[in-house]
């Protein structure tokens, strides 16, 4: 049987991906297969994934490639879909289910966090390349994990693209009930596996970048 909820969710987590690979342009494109196996999927499953967006218009499949796949560029209309799924993952988006029903969290409210001053923005760019670095170093080691499943894989890399993604929107509208929880689901999933040594580290990042814990 086909697992319609799989599918929606790697869709969304490729397009995702493909927005920070192209920096949320239009203009730049990138081979497909890169996209696609820095999120952990299968040279196969991405080239369902890009017919599906391309059909869709979500993005444009723009050269044939070489060993990197077909080459493919964000449309208006998928910057569109991404930026509105981010920055509203409580809510449906024209192609994909809300991002926190997609995750399984549930009854989630909007909430903000202070926005830093022009004069932090560089402390911030560190502090997200940071965060990125901590969380992709845990979910690298539950990959690798031979006791994680793969659909416990495949869960800890939805965590960390949620977490990701919040932390590279601007302040005021990041949704930080949304990180919290979502790192508390990655945070049990990593003890679990029993690596606590990882998250401990990873702790005083998200802390810093989101002001809780």
């Amino acid at each position: 049987m086909v697992d319609i909820n799989k599918k929606q969710l790697q869709r969304l987590r490729y397009l995702n991906q493909l927005f920070d690979e192209v920096g949320g342009d239009t203009g730049p494109n990138v081979g497909s297969l890169v996209v696609g196996r820095s999120i952990g999927l299968t040279d196969h499953e991405v080239d369902v994934i890009i017919r599906y967006l391309s059909d869709e218009g979500l993005i444009e499949i723009t050269t044939m490639g070489d060993d990197d796949g077909p080459t493919v560029e964000l449309t208006h209309q998928g910057l569109v879909e991404i930026e509105r799924a981010r920055t509203n993952p409580q809510l449906r988006t024209e192609h994909f289910p809300p991002m926190v029903n997609i995750i399984n969290i549930k009854n989630m409210n909007g909430s903000q966090i202070q926005q830093g001053s022009v004069g932090s923005s560089q402390s911030q760019v560190n502090k997200n390349a940071d965060l990125e670095i901590s969380i992709r170093n845990l979910i690298s080691k539950i990959e690798s994990s031979n006791a994680a499943s793969e659909d416990q894989k495949e869960l800890a890399r939805t965590y960390a693209d949620v977490i990701i993604s919040q932390a590279k929107i601007s302040a005021e509208s990041r949704n930080s009930d949304l990180v919290k929880k979502t790192w508390e689901k990655l945070n049990k999933l990593s003890v679990a596996l029993s690596l606590i040594d990882f998250t401990a580290k990873a702790a005083p990042v998200i802390a810093s970048t989101f002001g809780f814990l």
